[in-house]
């Protein structure tokens, strides 16, 4: 059984020998104290209606993101592609909405 948690942690440390790459770690730690801060939040959701508790835990799914920005996640040209992606969005939607 400790091989295996072991042979992992051997092959990278070896890999990284012959063929480093440059992980983002910091980037990586952010991803995982969102998701489980989500999780978090989402498991305590309990209701008794189930449409009432999917409609609330798909808000907590959305807060993903958001923390994500909140712990300084995100890139600046990240932050620029979003923010186009958004407002393309918005104007399709404006487009499609406008009934003559």
């Amino acid at each position: 059984l400790i091989a295996y948690a072991v042979l992992p942690i051997g092959m990278f440390l070896a890999s990284r020998r012959y063929y480093p790459i440059r992980y983002e770690f910091d980037r990586l730690a952010k991803i995982f104290l969102a998701a489980i801060l989500v999780y978090a939040g989402s498991a305590y959701i309990t209701s008794g209606s189930l449409v009432t508790e999917g409609i609330l835990k798909a808000m907590t799914l959305l807060a993903y993101p958001i923390l994500l920005y909140l712990f300084s996640f995100y890139n600046p040209d990240e932050l620029q592609k979003a923010g186009g992606l958004c407002s393309s969005l918005l104007r399709c939607l404006r487009k499609r909405a406008v009934v003559p």
